[in-house]
Protein backbone atom coordinates (compact mmCIF):
# COMPACT_ATOMS: atom_id res chain seq x y z
CA UNK A 1 0.00 0.00 0.00
CA UNK A 2 1.21 3.59 -1.25
CA UNK A 3 0.57 6.40 0.30
CA UNK A 4 0.92 10.15 -0.92
CA UNK A 5 0.66 13.11 1.15
CA UNK A 6 0.21 16.10 -0.51
CA UNK A 7 1.89 18.35 1.91
CA UNK A 8 5.06 16.60 2.67
CA UNK A 9 4.84 15.41 -1.34
CA UNK A 10 6.27 12.17 -0.53
CA UNK A 11 5.51 8.48 -0.40
CA UNK A 12 5.39 5.94 2.26
CA UNK A 13 4.63 2.53 1.61
CA UNK A 14 2.49 0.48 4.73
CA UNK A 15 1.37 -2.89 4.66
CA UNK A 16 -1.79 -2.64 6.10
CA UNK A 17 -4.29 -0.27 6.12
CA UNK A 18 -4.44 2.85 8.09
CA UNK A 19 -6.82 5.67 8.00
CA UNK A 20 -6.03 8.26 5.60
CA UNK A 21 -5.38 11.84 6.15
CA UNK A 22 -7.31 15.00 4.27
CA UNK A 23 -3.87 15.22 2.49
CA UNK A 24 -3.56 11.77 1.56
CA UNK A 25 -4.07 9.57 -1.22
CA UNK A 26 -2.89 5.73 -1.26
CA UNK A 27 -2.92 3.19 -3.90
CA UNK A 28 -3.22 -0.56 -3.10
CA UNK A 29 -3.00 -3.63 -5.16
CA UNK A 30 -3.98 -6.91 -4.58
CA UNK A 31 -2.46 -10.24 -6.92
CA UNK A 32 -3.87 -13.88 -7.29
CA UNK A 33 -6.57 -15.45 -4.70
CA UNK A 34 -6.01 -11.86 -2.50
CA UNK A 35 -8.70 -10.01 -3.61
CA UNK A 36 -10.78 -12.15 -1.29
CA UNK A 37 -9.02 -11.04 1.59
CA UNK A 38 -10.27 -7.52 0.10
CA UNK A 39 -13.82 -8.07 0.86
CA UNK A 40 -13.74 -7.22 5.10
CA UNK A 41 -11.32 -4.67 4.56
CA UNK A 42 -14.10 -3.05 1.49
CA UNK A 43 -16.69 -3.82 4.16
CA UNK A 44 -15.67 -1.73 7.34
CA UNK A 45 -13.71 0.77 5.51
CA UNK A 46 -14.72 1.69 1.85
CA UNK A 47 -18.54 0.87 2.48
CA UNK A 48 -18.92 0.30 -1.83
CA UNK A 49 -21.75 -0.91 -2.96
CA UNK A 50 -23.14 -4.38 -3.20
CA UNK A 51 -22.11 -4.82 -7.15
CA UNK A 52 -18.55 -3.98 -6.06
CA UNK A 53 -18.63 -6.60 -3.45
CA UNK A 54 -19.91 -9.09 -6.14
CA UNK A 55 -17.42 -8.08 -8.59
CA UNK A 56 -14.20 -7.98 -6.67
CA UNK A 57 -15.48 -12.05 -5.66
CA UNK A 58 -16.48 -13.53 -8.93
CA UNK A 59 -14.08 -13.28 -12.02
CA UNK A 60 -15.23 -11.10 -14.84
CA UNK A 61 -14.90 -11.85 -18.09
CA UNK A 62 -15.38 -8.77 -19.83
CA UNK A 63 -14.34 -5.28 -19.52
CA UNK A 64 -17.13 -2.73 -17.87
CA UNK A 65 -17.94 0.27 -15.72
CA UNK A 66 -19.90 0.56 -12.74
CA UNK A 67 -20.41 4.11 -11.54
CA UNK A 68 -21.85 5.05 -8.04
CA UNK A 69 -22.58 8.20 -5.54
CA UNK A 70 -18.85 8.30 -4.45
CA UNK A 71 -16.68 5.53 -6.34
CA UNK A 72 -16.17 3.84 -9.50
CA UNK A 73 -15.96 0.20 -10.28
CA UNK A 74 -14.04 -1.43 -13.26
CA UNK A 75 -12.54 -4.44 -14.83
CA UNK A 76 -9.88 -4.22 -17.82
CA UNK A 77 -8.42 -7.41 -19.07
CA UNK A 78 -4.76 -7.70 -19.11
CA UNK A 79 -2.46 -9.95 -21.77
CA UNK A 80 0.00 -12.56 -20.70
CA UNK A 81 1.79 -14.77 -23.02
CA UNK A 82 0.49 -13.38 -26.56
CA UNK A 83 -3.46 -14.68 -25.96
CA UNK A 84 -4.11 -15.38 -21.89
CA UNK A 85 -6.25 -12.38 -20.52
CA UNK A 86 -5.82 -11.60 -17.18
CA UNK A 87 -8.61 -9.82 -15.27
CA UNK A 88 -7.54 -6.28 -13.79
CA UNK A 89 -10.09 -4.77 -11.36
CA UNK A 90 -9.82 -1.17 -9.84
CA UNK A 91 -12.15 0.74 -7.28
CA UNK A 92 -11.54 4.16 -7.45
CA UNK A 93 -12.72 6.26 -4.75
CA UNK A 94 -12.22 10.38 -3.27
CA UNK A 95 -8.49 9.59 -2.50
CA UNK A 96 -7.93 6.08 -2.81
CA UNK A 97 -7.17 3.58 -5.70
CA UNK A 98 -7.57 0.02 -5.35
CA UNK A 99 -6.37 -2.57 -7.59
CA UNK A 100 -6.73 -6.10 -8.06
CA UNK A 101 -4.78 -8.91 -10.54
CA UNK A 102 -5.95 -12.40 -10.69
CA UNK A 103 -2.46 -13.27 -11.97
CA UNK A 104 0.61 -11.26 -11.56
CA UNK A 105 1.58 -9.10 -14.66
CA UNK A 106 5.09 -7.11 -14.81
CA UNK A 107 3.36 -3.91 -15.19
CA UNK A 108 2.30 -3.14 -11.90
CA UNK A 109 5.94 -3.28 -11.09
CA UNK A 110 6.26 -0.41 -13.35
CA UNK A 111 3.86 1.57 -11.82
CA UNK A 112 5.07 1.09 -8.59
CA UNK A 113 8.32 2.46 -9.49
CA UNK A 114 6.93 5.13 -10.92
CA UNK A 115 5.06 6.52 -8.26
CA UNK A 116 8.29 5.87 -5.72
CA UNK A 117 10.41 7.53 -8.14
CA UNK A 118 8.07 10.43 -8.86
CA UNK A 119 5.61 10.71 -6.17
CA UNK A 120 3.82 13.42 -7.26
CA UNK A 121 2.18 11.25 -9.73
CA UNK A 122 0.14 10.28 -7.19
CA UNK A 123 -1.48 13.55 -6.32
CA UNK A 124 -4.41 13.39 -7.52
CA UNK A 125 -6.49 9.36 -7.95
CA UNK A 126 -6.73 10.22 -11.45
CA UNK A 127 -3.19 10.93 -12.20
CA UNK A 128 -2.90 7.08 -10.32
CA UNK A 129 -5.62 6.04 -12.84
CA UNK A 130 -4.13 7.02 -15.75
CA UNK A 131 -0.92 5.67 -15.15
CA UNK A 132 -2.35 2.43 -14.35
CA UNK A 133 -4.26 2.56 -17.34
CA UNK A 134 -0.88 3.92 -19.44
CA UNK A 135 1.07 0.73 -18.24
CA UNK A 136 -2.07 -1.68 -18.94
CA UNK A 137 -1.58 0.31 -22.65
CA UNK A 138 2.02 -0.16 -22.76
CA UNK A 139 1.64 -3.65 -22.14
CA UNK A 140 -0.94 -4.35 -24.61
CA UNK A 141 1.66 -2.73 -27.23
CA UNK A 142 4.49 -5.28 -25.90
CA UNK A 143 1.86 -8.45 -26.77
CA UNK A 144 1.05 -6.06 -30.18
CA UNK A 145 4.94 -6.33 -31.00
CA UNK A 146 5.10 -10.53 -29.58
CA UNK A 147 2.41 -11.20 -31.84
CA UNK A 148 3.61 -9.35 -34.81
CA UNK A 149 7.07 -11.72 -34.27
CA UNK A 150 5.04 -15.03 -34.40
CA UNK A 151 3.39 -14.02 -37.30
CA UNK A 152 6.55 -13.13 -39.15
CA UNK A 153 7.38 -16.35 -38.18
CA UNK A 154 4.39 -18.36 -39.66
CA UNK A 155 5.35 -16.40 -42.97
CA UNK A 156 8.92 -17.29 -43.05
CA UNK A 157 7.53 -21.15 -42.36
CA UNK A 158 5.32 -20.55 -45.18
CA UNK A 159 8.09 -20.01 -47.65
CA UNK A 160 10.33 -23.16 -46.18
CA UNK A 161 7.13 -25.09 -46.35
CA UNK A 162 4.14 -24.54 -47.88
CA UNK A 163 2.56 -27.91 -47.89
CA UNK A 164 2.34 -27.76 -44.01
CA UNK A 165 -1.64 -28.42 -42.84
CA UNK A 166 0.12 -27.52 -39.36
CA UNK A 167 0.55 -23.65 -40.34
CA UNK A 168 -3.61 -23.52 -41.74
CA UNK A 169 -4.51 -24.74 -38.05
CA UNK A 170 -2.42 -22.25 -36.57
CA UNK A 171 -3.66 -19.16 -38.11
CA UNK A 172 -7.08 -20.53 -37.72
CA UNK A 173 -6.76 -20.81 -33.94
CA UNK A 174 -4.61 -17.38 -33.75
CA UNK A 175 -7.62 -15.64 -35.69
CA UNK A 176 -9.98 -16.98 -32.92
CA UNK A 177 -7.60 -16.00 -30.28
CA UNK A 178 -6.87 -12.20 -31.85
CA UNK A 179 -10.86 -11.43 -32.53
CA UNK A 180 -11.30 -12.42 -28.84
CA UNK A 181 -8.41 -10.30 -27.38
CA UNK A 182 -9.79 -7.84 -30.55
CA UNK A 183 -13.22 -7.04 -28.59
CA UNK A 184 -11.89 -6.85 -25.45
CA UNK A 185 -9.65 -3.99 -26.50
CA UNK A 186 -12.73 -1.99 -27.83
CA UNK A 187 -14.35 -2.41 -24.85
CA UNK A 188 -11.77 -1.26 -23.11
CA UNK A 189 -11.57 1.96 -25.25
CA UNK A 190 -15.33 2.38 -24.60
CA UNK A 191 -14.74 2.23 -21.08
CA UNK A 192 -11.87 4.82 -21.11
CA UNK A 193 -14.09 7.42 -23.19
CA UNK A 194 -16.47 6.98 -20.97
CA UNK A 195 -14.19 7.92 -18.09
CA UNK A 196 -12.84 10.66 -20.18
CA UNK A 197 -16.33 11.96 -20.79
CA UNK A 198 -17.75 11.57 -17.47
CA UNK A 199 -17.95 14.39 -14.62
CA UNK A 200 -15.86 12.47 -12.11
CA UNK A 201 -14.97 13.81 -9.26
CA UNK A 202 -12.12 11.57 -8.69
CA UNK A 203 -10.92 12.49 -12.19
CA UNK A 204 -9.74 15.80 -11.98
CA UNK A 205 -9.87 18.54 -15.21
CA UNK A 206 -5.87 17.88 -15.41
CA UNK A 207 -5.49 14.40 -15.42
CA UNK A 208 -8.75 14.21 -17.81
CA UNK A 209 -7.14 15.50 -20.51
CA UNK A 210 -4.30 12.38 -20.23
CA UNK A 211 -7.14 9.80 -20.95
CA UNK A 212 -6.91 11.48 -24.71
CA UNK A 213 -3.41 9.91 -24.96
CA UNK A 214 -4.69 6.88 -23.41
CA UNK A 215 -7.23 6.50 -25.79
CA UNK A 216 -4.92 7.15 -28.84
CA UNK A 217 -2.78 4.21 -27.47
CA UNK A 218 -5.92 1.70 -27.44
CA UNK A 219 -6.71 2.44 -30.70
CA UNK A 220 -3.06 1.82 -31.71
CA UNK A 221 -3.58 -1.85 -30.32
CA UNK A 222 -7.40 -1.95 -31.99
CA UNK A 223 -5.44 -0.81 -35.09
CA UNK A 224 -3.04 -3.20 -34.87
CA UNK A 225 -5.40 -6.14 -34.29
CA UNK A 226 -7.72 -5.05 -37.21
CA UNK A 227 -4.13 -5.40 -39.28
CA UNK A 228 -3.36 -8.79 -38.03
CA UNK A 229 -6.66 -10.36 -39.34
CA UNK A 230 -5.94 -8.86 -42.50
CA UNK A 231 -2.25 -10.19 -42.58
CA UNK A 232 -3.37 -13.45 -41.55
CA UNK A 233 -5.58 -13.47 -44.06
CA UNK A 234 -2.50 -12.96 -46.39
CA UNK A 235 -0.71 -15.74 -45.14
CA UNK A 236 -3.49 -17.89 -46.34
CA UNK A 237 -3.67 -16.71 -49.73
CA UNK A 238 0.19 -16.75 -49.46
CA UNK A 239 0.17 -20.27 -48.60
CA UNK A 240 -2.44 -21.36 -51.50
CA UNK A 241 -0.60 -19.42 -54.14
CA UNK A 242 3.09 -21.10 -53.29
CA UNK A 243 0.79 -24.29 -53.54
CA UNK A 244 -0.71 -23.68 -56.84
CA UNK A 245 2.71 -22.23 -58.15
CA UNK A 246 4.74 -25.25 -56.76
CA UNK A 247 1.91 -28.04 -57.98
CA UNK A 248 2.10 -25.61 -61.64
CA UNK A 249 5.62 -26.31 -60.98
CA UNK A 250 5.47 -29.77 -61.30
CA UNK A 251 2.77 -30.14 -64.21
CA UNK A 252 4.83 -28.11 -65.80
CA UNK A 253 7.91 -30.76 -65.84
CA UNK A 254 5.59 -34.36 -66.30
CA UNK A 255 3.75 -31.93 -69.22
CA UNK A 256 7.28 -30.94 -70.83
CA UNK A 257 8.48 -35.05 -69.95
CA UNK A 258 5.77 -36.16 -71.63
CA UNK A 259 5.86 -34.11 -74.73
CA UNK A 260 9.81 -35.22 -74.99
CA UNK A 261 8.63 -38.92 -74.90
CA UNK A 262 5.69 -38.45 -77.43
CA UNK A 263 7.18 -38.76 -80.66
CA UNK A 264 9.55 -41.72 -79.57
CA UNK A 265 6.00 -43.48 -77.95
CA UNK A 266 5.42 -43.11 -81.51
CA UNK A 267 8.20 -44.43 -82.76
CA UNK A 268 8.29 -47.46 -80.64
CA UNK A 269 4.21 -48.04 -81.54
CA UNK A 270 4.81 -48.10 -85.24
CA UNK A 271 7.78 -50.23 -84.53
CA UNK A 272 5.88 -52.80 -82.31
CA UNK A 273 3.01 -53.56 -85.10
CA UNK A 274 3.88 -57.50 -85.65
CA UNK A 275 3.50 -56.76 -89.53
CA UNK A 276 4.98 -59.42 -91.37
CA UNK A 277 6.27 -57.18 -94.65
CA UNK A 278 8.72 -54.09 -92.08
CA UNK A 279 11.68 -53.55 -94.56
CA UNK A 280 13.48 -51.45 -91.40
CA UNK A 281 13.35 -54.73 -89.16
CA UNK A 282 15.61 -56.45 -91.26
CA UNK A 283 18.25 -54.18 -91.74
CA UNK A 284 21.57 -54.89 -89.93
CA UNK A 285 21.80 -51.32 -87.99
CA UNK A 286 18.35 -51.33 -87.51
CA UNK A 287 18.23 -51.19 -84.12
CA UNK A 288 21.02 -48.76 -84.02
CA UNK A 289 19.81 -46.68 -86.43
CA UNK A 290 16.06 -46.13 -83.99
CA UNK A 291 17.96 -45.28 -80.94
CA UNK A 292 19.82 -42.77 -82.92
CA UNK A 293 16.71 -41.34 -84.03
CA UNK A 294 15.32 -41.50 -81.05
CA UNK A 295 18.04 -39.42 -78.76
CA UNK A 296 18.38 -36.93 -81.65
CA UNK A 297 14.53 -36.06 -81.28
CA UNK A 298 15.01 -36.35 -77.66
CA UNK A 299 18.38 -33.98 -77.50
CA UNK A 300 16.58 -31.64 -80.22
CA UNK A 301 13.16 -31.17 -77.84
CA UNK A 302 15.09 -30.21 -74.82
CA UNK A 303 17.81 -28.24 -76.83
CA UNK A 304 14.54 -26.14 -78.08
CA UNK A 305 12.87 -25.88 -74.13
CA UNK A 306 16.22 -24.73 -73.02
CA UNK A 307 16.24 -22.08 -75.11
CA UNK A 308 12.80 -20.94 -74.92
CA UNK A 309 13.55 -21.25 -71.26
CA UNK A 310 10.38 -23.37 -70.26
CA UNK A 311 13.33 -26.04 -68.75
Amino acid sequence: MLIYDSLSQKIRTVDSWVPLGENETAWIHVTGEQPKTLLPFLKNWVHPHPLVIENFSERNYRPKIHLFKDHAFMTFLGIRNLYDLVEFSILVGKNFVITALREPLPFIENVRRNFQDQPENMRHTGHILYHLLDELGENHLYSVDRIVEEIQKVEREVFDNPFSNDIGHQIFEWRNQIHELRRCVEEELEVIRRLRSSELPYVDEESGFYFQDLEDDFNRVLNAFDAFKEQMRGVIDLQTSLKADHMNSIMKTLTLVSVVFIPITFLAGIYGMNFEYMPELKWRYGYLGLWLIVLTIALSIITYFRKRRWW
